[in-house]
């Protein structure tokens, strides 16, 4: 499947599960963008200036990610070591996730450290309860219209349901996270980027170095 948004354009691959009792269905997307009538595969470090400067790129990455057709499923990037890396989604089957219900609980003193932030973007970041993991978050959002909540409890639900200046947000906080971490990090120490959800059922997107608590896993 092919997916174009003025000159930017995503390219799918399914992968079905094998015969393995673990093996899951499995969605890869590429990224390319039309340079000089050239279709040119977008890097890491591309991505992470058109989701701060093209509102068309952010809008591809949503429209990937709300119109999966996978209920739920988890969602990572590649290994990432210089930012030279293509960037790919992959999108991992997982409908067990969409039987869970929000967490509003466990993160809700960052909401409340960082409320002018929350107020501001929709989007916070802070460290795990341990300071191994940095964690890109949503704050809760009330639909006004319809007087009803938004729904967090994954990445597939926030990017269906949430408003599109909060997951525009989202992208743009990506984009200084990772830039940030590649100037900062040792320049062989890799970089992980993913969802879990299984521990608490709140959308939250993982950043992770060394060696991450899942990722391989998935």
């Amino acid at each position: 499947m092919e997916i174009n948004i003025g000159k930017y354009i995503a390219k799918s691959k399914h992968i079905k599960n094998n015969s393995s009792k673990n093996s899951k269905s499995k969605i890869v997307y590429k990224f390319y963008e039309m340079i000089s009538k050239k279709l040119t595969q977008i890097t890491i470090n591309r991505a992470n200036d058109l989701w701060i400067k093209s509102p068309n790129f952010r809008l591809i990455c949503t429209e990937i990610l709300s119109d999966c057709e996978f209920k739920g499923y988890y969602f990572k990037l590649p290994k990432i070591v210089t930012g030279k890396e293509n960037l790919q989604f992959i999108l991992i089957r997982e409908d067990n996730l969409d039987f869970i219900d929000e967490d509003r609980i466990t993160y809700n003193e960052h909401f409340i450290e960082q409320e002018k932030k929350c107020k501001k973007t929709g989007i916070i970041v802070f460290k795990s309860i341990y300071e191994d993991v940095l964690l890109i978050v949503p704050c809760p959002r009330r639909n006004r219209n319809r007087n009803i909540n938004y729904d967090y409890k994954n990445i597939a639900t926030f990017m269906r349901t949430s408003p599109i200046k909060q997951i525009d947000e989202f992208w743009k906080t990506l984009s200084k996270t990772l830039k940030q971490m590649l100037n900062e990090k040792d320049k062989k120490v890799p970089l992980y980027i993913y969802t879990h959800g299984f521990g608490v059922f709140w959308f939250h997107l993982r950043v992770e170095t060394h060696t991450p608590k899942y990722y391989h896993k998935l």
